[in-house]
């Protein structure tokens, strides 16, 4: 049985240093580099959330769980098509017919304005992905909000998340707020007891913790139901200021948002160690001529022979020793273990380096990943990988 997919990012707050070696002086700093991972069970590239196979609701021996913050939107962007997540996990939204207006007070600034009609924000789905949004082992949901009218007595959904099976839903019908969620098809829903008054702000916080769904309202009880279990994951992308109605967006929010946040308990795997290593490509002016190389070419050879040979065991030695017969490796290291998260320090060339990366349990790896990083100067680099099992090579 494949292991699960997991937390997509996994390494933060990274720092390339560049190797200098006698120099007196000691290393020259360059500029951070964010690492961002996501682990992936089968090999669907390109289009991998398109693909990927429905999150299970039971978890391996290898798996853990652990919560934290995957959703932070401060409707402060100045983008009239993307709202930036400010969580580590990149879960950024696209706009569409979406205004900036004034918030609840003077210190949170700008909030998100919408029509009630075709005004929504859609989750893109390109950095934490929609499992850590689905909040299957466990949810809590807060945001500012505000209802534009007095006659706000049909359904608006403020965050809907949900397909025919599973997901959840937030928002208002009648005037009083509503928190649903999914188990197998069957609908479990709580209901605010306060009637809501328009142009008001409101701070609502929803909760799910696989015995309770609840809600309050300024932090105020507004209700709560009983439920059993975890919820079945949604197909679906994340909405913002509507919801989904079949395949269509629709039951539109009249209001305005503000600070959306989003912790979910996630299950991730538990490896025991993760190696990172730094490999020289300052040689190559574009990762097209890298892969266009005699050393690419042979390394790749090598690389498809051991996948093909099942007695041997993929160890990081081994895995080193295929690329130092082709490359310069710079720099072998163990990053910090947290929980889900690893963080470390790089250490490279200024130029273009490769970050080759596996995830090991019991002295064998398991998921590996491989990406480039081109460091000029002091700015701030980006660096996506993806973590695929070792069977299906890079």
């Amino acid at each position: 049985m494949p292991l699960k997919r997991t937390i997509y990012i996994l390494l933060i707050s990274l720092t390339m240093i560049m190797a200098c070696g006698d120099s007196s002086d000691g290393p020259s700093a360059y500029g951070p580099i964010r690492l961002h991972f996501r682990y992936v069970d089968a090999p669907s590239h390109p289009s991998v959330f398109d693909a990927e196979p429905a999150e299970q609701t039971g978890l391996e021996k290898s798996d853990r769980l652990v919560t934290d913050q995957v959703l932070l939107l401060h409707c402060e962007d100045d983008s009239l098509y993307i709202a930036e997540d400010a969580s580590i996990y990149g879960n950024d939204f696209y706009l569409n017919e979406v205004s900036r207006d004034t918030s609840a007070s003077p210190a949170l600034k700008n909030a998100f304005g919408f029509n009630g009609d075709n005004s929504y924000g859609l989750a893109e789905y390109d950095g934490g992905g929609k499992s850590v949004l689905n909040g299957t082992h466990g949810l809590e949901i807060s945001f500012y909000m505000y209802l534009r009218d007095a006659e706000a007595y049909y359904e608006q959904r403020i965050f809907d998340c949900h397909d025919s099976l599973g997901g959840y839903t937030i928002g208002t019908n009648y005037g009083h707020l509503f928190f649903s969620v999914r188990q197998n098809g069957a609908t479990v829903q709580v209901s605010g007891a306060t009637r809501l008054l328009p142009q008001t702000w409101y701070l609502v916080t929803a909760r799910f913790d696989q015995t309770n769904l609840s809600l309050t309202l300024d932090g105020k009880a507004e209700g709560s139901v009983s439920i059993t279990g975890p919820i079945t994951a949604s197909s679906r992308a994340a909405v913002l200021g509507a919801g989904w109605n079949g395949d269509l967006i629709a039951y539109g929010f009249a209001g305005r948002l503000d600070e959306i946040s989003v912790r979910t308990t996630v299950d991730y795997i538990d490896f025991d160690l993760i190696r990172l290593a730094v490999i020289d490509l300052s040689e190559f002016a574009t990762q097209n001529e890298f892969y266009n190389s005699t050393s690419w070419r042979s390394y790749w050879a090598e690389l498809e022979t051991s996948l093909a040979d099942t007695s041997k065991i993929p160890t990081w030695e081994s895995y080193m020793d295929m690329w130092s017969r082709h490359f310069d490796v710079l720099t072998e290291q163990n990053l910090n273990l947290s929980g889900a998260f690893a963080q470390g320090t790089i250490r490279g060339v200024e130029g273009m380096n490769l970050l080759a990366v596996v995830g090991i349990q019991k002295g064998v790896i398991t998921y590996t990943g491989q990406g480039f990083v081109a460091v000029i100067g002091s700015e701030v680099t980006d660096a996506h990988l993806e973590l695929w099992p070792w069977e299906h090579g890079l």
